[in-house]
């Protein structure tokens, strides 16, 4: 059910314990050049100093439509899949946008391009997507990293229309190698909920899982794929979000879980497929870094299991390769 409202667009900024980043994702919002929006600002239980600077930024817009709202505190706080369930559970808007508090928009237009695109169509838009820049530590872009690669996959084969975006399909969709960033989703509030939001028991992957999920059931998706913003990769050295504190197999354990739910929930054979695919290169993943930390036995198990979930035959003879190193140590 649609909130009764007359905002077009709700943008949903989690944070915790990072006023000094917020303020320039906050301000990338302020400087939109489309005025039919709301933000809302979930702080996942920061300190009581920080706390009190996320007011003083606030306060300082002195800005109606910016709602501020402070979780208690937890030590490893409540995740950001609670955080940004809870900003959308809060909002009005008809669309739901998200942003990260160390990232920000650098397209003043983005939303009244979005804007634009959506109610130029006759059917209700249940995603409208977009690309960001990924930014290193040393300044450099990391190229293709979500979605960009469509350009030339699909995109100069399609119809496009005034505002530069593009009506695609699941099948498009998963040409690319890479999914849509939460900074660059647009979410139909509605449809959101409808696939339950973000699955609150995922640490990371959660941006993965949700798309995968969308691109399932969403009748009408959009694509713009002008660069809308900026996402800054975290250093690996220190352990400031989920990101930068697990381990690569902590990482490849969630990701299996999310093409596993994939696999099993999915309507789309197209959907199962692609799952299929990505949790076999996860499990050889797996296998590969357990043969190197000379864990054969892990490493055979791992390997098994690639083998089952997508045969080949490089792989049959890497497994086999294992078995007999195994047996001769044995």
């Amino acid at each position: 059910m649609e909130p009764k409202t007359n905002f077009f667009f709700s943008i949903i900024i989690p944070t915790r314990n990072r006023p000094e980043l917020f303020f320039k994702a906050l301000k990338s919002v302020i400087k939109q050049q489309f005025n039919n929006y709301e933000i809302i600002i979930i702080d996942d239980g920061s300190t009581v100093q920080n706390k009190i600077q996320y007011q003083d930024i606030v306060s300082n817009y002195n800005n109606q439509h910016i709602k501020l709202i402070h979780l208690i505190f937890r030590p490893n706080g409540h995740n950001s899949s609670f955080t940004r369930n809870y900003g959308v559970e809060l909002s009005s808007g008809r669309y739901v946008c998200f942003l990260d508090d160390d990232d920000i928009w650098t397209d003043k237009n983005h939303l009244n391009n979005a804007y634009k695109s959506i109610i130029n169509q006759t059917e209700t838009v249940d995603l409208y997507l977009t690309n960001q820049n990924a930014i290193k530590q040393d300044g450099t872009y990391q190229n293709n990293v979500w979605i960009e690669d469509l350009q030339e996959k699909v995109l100069n084969t399609l119809l496009i229309d005034k505002t530069g975006t593009y009506l695609l399909n699941t099948q498009n969709l998963l040409l690319s190698n890479g999914f849509c960033h939460l900074n660059c989703t647009i979410y139909l509030r509605s449809f959101f909920m409808n696939i339950n939001g973000l699955d609150e028991n995922f640490r990371y992957e959660e941006d993965r899982d949700v798309y995968i999920r969308a691109i399932d059931q969403a009748k009408v998706i959009l694509h713009n794929p002008k660069i809308i913003g900026n996402h800054y990769i975290p250093d690996k050295n220190k352990k400031i979000n989920t990101s930068t504190q697990l381990n690569s197999l902590n990482k490849y354990l969630y990701q299996l879980r999310t093409f596993d739910k994939g696999i099993i929930f999915s309507e789309k054979e197209i959907i199962r497929h692609y799952c299929i695919k990505q949790k076999s290169y996860i499990l050889k993943n797996i296998s590969m870094q357990m043969y190197n930390d000379k864990k054969l036995n892990l490493s055979y198990i791992y390997a098994k299991q690639a083998l089952a979930t997508r045969p080949n035959i490089k792989w049959v003879c890497f497994t086999l390769w294992i078995l007999a190193k195994k047996t001769i140590k044995l």
